[in-house]
C-alpha cells in the first residue's frame, strides 16, 4: 500500500486532497453507520464584560474564522466519499478573495436560539445537528447562542480530522482572535493574501516523524507485521454484551465535575504515590462501571488513547511552527491486566446481586492502579508501532465491510485530554482574569456516540476535574449512567 495518497496533492491551481488515514477512516465510517456517530463537540461558556448582541457580534465572529483558517487551513476542508469506494477524502480550496473566505466563515456559523442550561444546551446540539461524512460538508463547524451572561460558543466536527485536545486548542486561538477583534487589535481579514496556507494542512500524526526527518512520506509496514499477538493461556477477558433497547438512538451524557479543593487533593495524593490522574481516574472508571467477574481472569479495554502530540517531533508538535501539523494525534492500544484487584475492592452479595464497595487504599493503590501503570507502561509506543496501528486502523475503516465489533460490548474507552492550565489552553480567559472583553467560566466535551461502550473523557480547566461520559442510548439506561457518576464520585471520596 502507497502512503503518497494520504498527504495532500495539488489536483489543480488552488486545490489540494488526500486521503484519510487510520483512525480517521474509522470516524468517517462510523458517522455514517446508522444511527450515527462520532461528532465530536467542545463548548465554552463565555461571559462578556459588556452584552453583545448577534448584529454587534456576527462581523467579529466572522474576521476571527477567517483569520483562525489562515492559521489552520484543515478547518476548512471537505469530506469527499469516493465512488465505488470505501475510502474518504479531505478536500482544500485556497479562497479566490476575501469575499470567498466570508462566504466560507458565513457558511459554518450556525446561530442557535437556546433557553436551556449550558450542559443541556451542549447534549442538545449533538442531536439537533448531527451530519455525516457522506454528506460532503465542511469538516468544522461554529455554532453561538446568547445567554444570560454573554454567548456559548462550540466548535462542532467529525471525529475523522479533530481530536479532544484540538479542539480545545482551536476554541482558544479563535477566542484570542474574537477577544482582539472585539478591542479593535485583529488585522483586518481582507489583507490576507491566501495561498501559502496550503503548506500546512494536516498531515496523518504517525507520519510525522518520516516529515521531519526527510520531508517524505514513510513506508507503510507491511499488513502481515500488524497482526495481534496471540492470546495468553487461561486468558478470559472481561466482556460484557450489550442490552438493546430496539427503537432508541443517540445517546445518554452525564458530567462529574469536582470541586477545586477534591481536584487538588486528588492530584496531591496521586503525585505522591507515584501516579498520573488518567491512570487514577482509570482505575475508579473500571471498578464504577464493573457489573460481573464471576469467571473473568483479565480487565479488557479494548481501545485506550492516548495524546501523541507532545512527543511528536518538532514542528508537528504546535500548531505555531507553519508545519503541517496533525490534527488528529491520537494512539489509541488495548491494555488488559488481572481482574483480582477489582475483585477485592468489591463484595457481591450473591442472593440480592447487589454490589458493595470493599475500599482498601493498599489494594486500590498498590495492586489496581500499580497494575493499570504497568500495563501502560507494557504499550510499545514507539512511532513504528504507532504508525502500525494507525494502519490497522485504517483496514478496518477501508474495509468493504465495516466490522465494528470491537465497539460492540459495554467496557470503558477512556481519553484523557489533560490540564488545560499546563497545556496553556484557555489561561487567557480564566473566570479570575481581569481587563478582558471575556471570560470562560465552563467548558465541555463530548462525542455523539450511539455505540455500546462507555466512552469517557476527563480533563481539567480552572482547577477542576471534570469526567464526561456517555453511551449509546439504544444500550445503556439513564439510571445506569447516574449509576456510574454516583459510584465514581463515591470511590474519589474513599480512596482520598
Amino acid at each position: 500500500m502507497s502512503s503518497e495518497g494520504f498527504v495532500f496533492q495539488k489536483l489543480e491551481d488552488g486545490l489540494y486532497e488526500r486521503k484519510c488515514f487510520g483512525f480517521e477512516a474509522v470516524g468517517n465510517r462510523l458517522s455514517d453507520k446508522d444511527p450515527g456517530t462520532s461528532l465530536c463537540i467542545l463548548s465554552a461558556s463565555v461571559v462578556f464584560a459588556a452584552a453583545m448582541s448577534k448584529t454587534e457580534i456576527q462581523n467579529h465572529i466572522y474576521s476571527s474564522l477567517i483569520t483562525l483558517r489562515m492559521k489552520l487551513p484543515g478547518i476548512a476542508c471537505t469530506l469527499r466519499k469516493l465512488d465505488s469506494s470505501s475510502e474518504y477524502t479531505f478536500k482544500y480550496e485556497i479562497p479566490r478573495s476575501y469575499d470567498h473566505a466570508l462566504s466560507w466563515a458565513r457558511t459554518i456559523t450556525v446561530f442557535q436560539e437556546y433557553n436551556l442550561p449550558f450542559f443541556e444546551e451542549h447534549n442538545s446540539l449533538k442531536e439537533d445537528n448531527l451530519w455525516r461524512a457522506s454528506d460532503g460538508r465542511y469538516t468544522l463547524e461554529l455554532h453561538a447562542s446568547a445567554s444570560s451572561s454573554g454567548w456559548n460558543f462550540s466548535i462542532l466536527s467529525l471525529h475523522c480530522n479533530i481530536d479532544a485536545r484540538s479542539s480545545a486548542i482551536f476554541m482558544d486561538y479563535f477566542l484570542q482572535y474574537l477577544a482582539s477583534s472585539i478591542k479593535g487589535s485583529l488585522e483586518d481579514p481582507r489583507s490576507i493574501i491566501w495561498g501559502e496556507e496550503y503548506s500546512r494542512l494536516p498531515a496523518p500524526g504517525p507520519f510525522s516523524y518520516e516529515l521531519a526527518k526527510s520531508g517524505l512520506v514513510p513506508i507503510l509496514p507491511d499488513v502481515a507485521d500488524i497482526a495481534p499477538p496471540p492470546t495468553p493461556k487461561n486468558f478470559i477477558p472481561w466482556i460484557l454484551p450489550p442490552l438493546n433497547y430496539e427503537g432508541e438512538c443517540g445517546d445518554i451524557c452525564k458530567r462529574v465535575k469536582l470541586s477545586k479543593e477534591i481536584t487538588n487533593k486528588l492530584h496531591t495524593v496521586s503525585k505522591s504515590r507515584g501516579y498520573s490522574m488518567t491512570q487514577v481516574i482509570s482505575a475508579i472508571l473500571f471498578i464504577s462501571t464493573y457489573k460481573s467477574f464471576t469467571e473473568s481472569t483479565h480487565y479488557l479495554i479494548p481501545m485506550n488513547f492516548a495524546d501523541k502530540r507532545s512527543r511528536l517531533p518538532e514542528g508537528f508538535n504546535s500548531f505555531d511552527t507553519g508545519k503541517p501539523a496533525p490534527y488528529f494525534a491520537i494512539d489509541s492500544f488495548d491494555i488488559t491486566f488481572p481482574i483480582s484487584s477489582i475483585r477485592d475492592l468489591l463484595r457481591v452479595e450473591k442472593q440480592s446481586k447487589r454490589i458493595y464497595h470493599a475500599i482498601n487504599q493498599d489494594v486500590f493503590w498498590n495492586e489496581l492502579v500499580a497494575e493499570i501503570a504497568e500495563a501502560w507502561k507494557r504499550v510499545d509506543t514507539s512511532d513504528y508501532c504507532y504508525l502500525k496501528r494507525q494502519l490497522a486502523l485504517n483496514l478496518m475503516g477501508t474495509a468493504e465491510q465495516f466490522d465494528t465489533s470491537a465497539f460492540e460490548v459495554v467496557t470503558p474507552f477512556i481519553s484523557s485530554i489533560g490540564d488545560f492550565g499546563r497545556l496553556g489552553i484557555l489561561n487567557d480567559f480564566l473566570p479570575s482574569t481581569e481587563a478582558k472583553a471575556f471570560t470562560v467560566d465552563d467548558v465541555i466535551f463530548s462525542m455523539r456516540s450511539t455505540l455500546p461502550t462507555f466512552l469517557s473523557y476527563a480533563y481539567e480547566y480552572d482547577g477542576q476535574l471534570q469526567v464526561v461520559f456517555f453511551s449509546g442510548r439504544r444500550y445503556t439506561h439513564k439510571n445506569m449512567v447516574d449509576y456510574y457518576s454516583k459510584s465514581l464520585q463515591k470511590w474519589i471520596d474513599e480512596i482520598l
